[in-house]
């Protein structure tokens, strides 16, 4: 049989074992014995065992190897004191007996495979669960950017605003100033995002890429893999339009062809000049989404119309800084401050920086860390409360074996044998069985984190997720399973190695049981309320997204379809020219059969993002432009509200007469209009949007309240303003429709490839996909929750059944005397499952206890539900007090069928 362990497993074993363990032919031995198993056994038996199994040599061969080449306790006695070299007398001891101890656990272990198999699955769950959560976070904060070698020394450049607020951005002419007065200090490398149409040897489409000065790759410590970056002439105007691929767009489009650079592509239009290709695994700092294309950054007034490479005003380039050697953040903090002072100085009108802040580098903006690091301590909870379950079962299981060695334990101490040395060798026992464990887990976390990691959105944004285990999640691994192997190792060893030996000695040692049965309850207490605090957490989640389903929402999402292109990131469309585009559009796909009626807006509701303008009411206005207020707001055809069903209150929908040239109008929501003017009608009132030089708007219609932002918002005040009067290029189209959405979406992409084959298409899917990505956080939060709340429950209800049946064991002489007595049947179920209930009982209130303020500071994802919410709260609470029925259900069961006489006789 040509069978082969996995390649996980055999990777690990080989990581694991030294050189010389080929040599001595333990893997051979090692897949024999696998090749033997896997015939009897099958296949997922048998890998799982390999890996144990690989993961024991490992430890095994490599003491082994140590105690062998120490010299014996004898011939060290021999050795001549060697000046004043430190003699190794004392450390002989523990190296002479760490071999024999990893020997003798080995074969306890062998002996009892299914308790070894048991404990090494459970302590597998729980690590696993640890080090998944921990691989994920790895990856999104902790883990440099593939190929960003200069990561340490980089930190970001953020420009302080009038107000005290800091942007990421800056004017491209700002940005020169700046590399020019901080270079003795600094490398400052400018970049901004591109989406743009490629189109390549193999396809065309939107495509995410980078416009970038010469210098990034030097500033980041990137390598090429073919060809050469920019050059500073290629930062100009006017510049010859050069591209670098990525590694990814080479591969994919040219076959991985060497001869690509020198060779034309058309991005956006116009013809590139392919000069080189980056490094595999390459993407920037943006390293979450596939970047296809670099630019020359003299290139952007070419392929953008609104980028312009003289104006002070428009902050669009992203500074990248890294500190040359000896210069601290404090010294480039100085010196971009002095910098900024003169511009201000120099160009007192058209200036927006106030300011510079030296940040250190990270791959997400500030705002964005602090929500990951939020999240990421969460999911740690969770996964850590799996863990501590499973470790208090492991703990109990070693507990419970402790027991039944007591009296070898309590004969060795007799003899002479130190308590230490005792300890030690129990320890090592569980640290072995908790290694098992964490091997088992990797396997775990490395299928898992493939899973996550092959997660796409709905709509066509390239994310590349690599969740993929490293050396630093392998080392958590293994410093989780040390430190839980230790904690819950300990605990069964300092308990039976502190017996009473007279009375461990004799037959019946129940003397000492009783500070041993209460350590078992606060074991269930503790899995109770993990489990309870899980649970908890999951129902309150689920029962939010349940809401969602039910939610009043103000719009139909149902039968929609979304779709959106890129026009705003084409120099050939101005806002009059993209509109044009738009209205053949919605010409065409309202003409098509399945379409009822189709609309435009910026701002599709529930989908993300947002835009907000300040207001004011005439008469009523704030004499500082800073203290007016803001408001949502949306720009939207005719039809809209007809194709997301919001019902129009009062006045009248927007029509085709409100064009440019009328007189402007709006229609506000039901919250707007009785904020701003209560008790009063909205309708013939007026506003103004933007600054106090703004034309007033008058209120034509107030249309019900929806969610916009989120599900789970308070009601926002929201004004809709008339695209015709407002031309936007950034818009995108909702259709409502009957039918196959299927065939509805290729015609929608045909439609638009025959007015432009050159637009790409950003987004063509169902609008509840796309809303659905909004509820992302909630769904996640909701699956891990109630997977980790579900093995949490499972591993309770084993620990609580595994406590109650040792229980019953251990009172088998109380129960013959009580049958013996009278004692009824029923009356010994009931004191048994009370028993369990009542640990449960306490379990559940520290659990809630935990829960509700945890919810609490969630309260904005769980839509409506209130985090002491009694139905959840209830329903969990029925749950595993139904789970501690069935679990003391059978131990109470055999308490009954004891035969009192050979109960006594027993004893």
């Amino acid at each position: 049989m040509n069978a082969r362990p996995p390649r996980l497993a055999r990777a690990l074993a080989a990581a694991l074992l030294p050189a010389g363990a080929a040599q001595d032919g333990v893997l051979g031995d090692l897949h024999e014995m696998y090749v033997e198993r896997r015939i009897s056994h099958g296949r997922f038996s048998s890998d799982i065992w390999y890996s144990y199994q690989a993961c024991f040599a490992a430890v095994r061969y490599t003491l082994e190897r140590l105690a062998n080449r120490l010299p014996s306790r004898r011939t060290r006695q021999n050795l001549p004191n060697r000046g004043n070299h430190r003699s190794p007398r004392n450390r002989a001891p523990v190296w002479d007996t760490l071999a024999q101890d990893v020997r003798f656990a080995g074969r306890i272990l062998r002996k009892s495979p299914t308790f070894t198999l048991i404990a090494a699955l459970t302590l597998a769950i729980g690590i696993g669960a640890t080090t998944t959560i921990f691989s994920v976070v790895n990856s999104v904060l902790l883990k440099p950017a593939p190929g960003m070698r200069n990561w340490k020394d980089l930190v970001k450049v953020r420009t302080v605003a009038e107000d005290g607020s800091s942007e990421e951005d800056m004017a491209y002419p700002n940005y020169l100033a700046y590399r020019e007065g901080t270079g003795e200090l600094v490398d400052l490398a400018g970049l901004a995002l591109a989406t743009v149409s490629v189109e390549g040897a193999t396809q065309s489409g939107a495509t995410m890429g980078f416009l970038a000065t010469h210098n990034l790759l030097h500033v980041m410590g990137t390598r090429l893999a073919l060809g050469r970056f920019f050059v500073p002439e290629e930062d100009r105007v006017g510049a010859p339009l050069v591209a670098v691929l990525s590694h990814g767009t080479w591969m994919r489009q040219y076959g991985a062809d060497s001869s690509v650079v020198g060779r034309t592509i058309r991005i956006n239009q116009e013809p590139f000049t392919i000069v080189g290709v980056t490094e595999a695994g390459f993407r920037g700092p943006i390293t979450i989404m596939e970047i296809g294309v670099w630019l020359g950054m003299g290139s952007a007034p070419t392929i953008f119309g609104d980028r312009n490479l003289t104006d002070r005003t428009e902050s669009w380039v992203r500074p990248l800084a890294r500190l040359k050697e000896g210069v601290s953040r404090d010294q480039a903090d100085a010196a971009f401050n002095v910098v900024s002072t003169n511009l201000r100085t120099a160009f007192p009108e058209n200036n927006p920086d106030h300011g510079i802040r030296i940040e250190p580098y990270t791959s997400l903006s500030p705002r964005a860390t602090t929500g990951a690091f939020a999240i990421s301590l969460f999911l740690f909870l969770l996964s850590g409360t799996v863990l501590l379950i499973a470790s208090i079962n492991v703990g109990s299981m070693l507990l419970s074996r402790a027991e039944r060695r007591n009296r070898e334990v309590a004969l060795r101490l007799a003899l002479g044998a130190a308590r230490v040395r005792v300890i030690r060798q129990l320890l090592i026992e569980s640290l072995v069985l908790f290694l098992l464990g964490a091997v088992g887990a990797v396997l775990i976390a490395g299928y898992v984190t493939k899973l996550l990691s092959s997660f796409q959105l709905p709509i066509d944004v390239p994310l590349v997720l690599d969740f993929s285990l490293d050396h630093r999640a392998l080392v958590f691994s293994l410093i989780v399973a040390l430190l839980t192997g230790m904690v819950f190792g300990l605990t069964p060893a300092l308990q039976v190695t502190r017996p009473n030996l007279n009375t461990a000695l004799k037959a019946d040692a129940r003397g000492w049981r009783r500070v041993r049965s209460r350590l078992r309850g606060t074991f269930v207490v503790l899995q109770v309320s993990g489990s309870a605090l899980l649970l908890v957490v999951a129902g309150l989640f689920a029962r939010g997204l349940a809401q969602t389903n039910a939610a009043d929402l103000g719009f139909d999402p149902q039968h929609v379809h979304f779709f959106s292109s890129e026009l705003d990131f084409h120099r050939n469309y101005t806002a009059e020219t993209a509109a044009q585009l738009s209205h053949d559009l919605m010409d065409r796909a309202i003409a098509l059969p399945q379409v009822e009626s189709v609309a435009l807006t910026n701002w599709p509701p529930v989908t993300l993002g947002g835009h907000s303008i300040t207001y004011s009411v005439p008469a009523r206005e704030p004499v500082e432009q800073e203290d007016w207020l803001e408001v949502d707001y949306a720009i939207v055809t005719p039809n809209f509200f007809a194709t997301f069903r919001i019902p129009i209150l009062q006045g009248r929908d927007f029509t085709s007469s409100d064009k440019e040239g009328s007189p402007l109008v709006a229609i506000v929501n039901q919250a707007f209009a009785s904020r701003t003017w209560p008790g009063e009608s909205a309708l013939g009132k007026r506003i103004r949007l933007g600054t106090a030089d703004d034309p007033e708007i008058e209120v034509v219609g107030v249309v019900r309240n929806s969610k916009y932002r989120t599900l789970g918002e308070d009601q926002r005040s929201f004004v809709y303003v008339p695209y015709e009067q407002r031309p936007h290029a950034d818009l995108v189209m909702v259709a409502r429709f009957n039918g196959d959405e299927v065939a509805l979406a290729e015609q929608l992409r045909n439609i638009m490839h025959g007015l432009d084959p050159e637009v790409p298409v950003d987004a063509n899917t169902s609008y509840e996909d796309v809303m659905g990505i909004a509820l992302l956080p909630s769904r996640a939060t909701t699956l891990l929750a109630s997977v980790f709340g579900g093995v949490g429950l499972l591993l309770a209800a084993i620990g609580l059944y595994g406590v109650l049946a040792y229980t019953v064991s251990q009172r088998t002489r109380e129960f013959g005397i009580r049958v013996a007595l009278g004692a009824h049947t029923t009356d010994l179920r009931s004191m048994v499952v009370w028993d369990g209930i009542r640990l449960v009982v306490v379990g559940l209130i520290i659990g809630f206890g935990l829960a509700v303020p945890l919810a609490a500071q969630l309260r904005s994802m769980l839509f409506g539900i209130s985090p002491g919410d009694p139905v959840t709260l209830g329903g969990i609470a029925l749950i595993l007090i139904g789970v501690a029925v069935g679990a003391s259900y059978v131990p109470a069961l055999r308490a009954t069928r004891c035969n009192p006489i050979e109960a006594l006789r027993a004893e």
